[in-house]
């Protein structure tokens, strides 16, 4: 069961997911945008024990937070070689 609460309020929730998620982002494939976005969520699911939806809430609030950004235009329907979801240090 995932021990980050299903909605990311606080700045230090944000950073301890980043944290997490910076360790195990290499266990999927996180290219393209949809398509790493959607590995990212599983991996919430599989290995926090996250629902759907708490797994999608978690990574917009990554995303807002600036933890999380996608390295390339998503646009390109994840066509680009080097475009990736990778994470930075949150913006609290």
């Amino acid at each position: 069961m995932s021990s980050f609460p299903p909605v990311m309020s606080h700045p230090q929730e944000i950073h301890e997911l980043a944290r997490w998620l910076d360790e195990h982002l290499s266990s999927v494939d996180p290219c393209g945008y949809v398509q790493g976005k959607t590995a990212i969520r599983d991996l919430f699911c599989r290995e926090l024990g996250m629902s759907m939806a708490e797994a999608e809430d978690s990574v917009e609030a990554l995303q807002q937070a600036g933890a999380l950004r996608f390295e390339g235009d998503p646009t390109t329907a994840g066509f680009e070689p080097n475009a990736r979801w990778v994470v930075d240090h949150p913006v609290t």
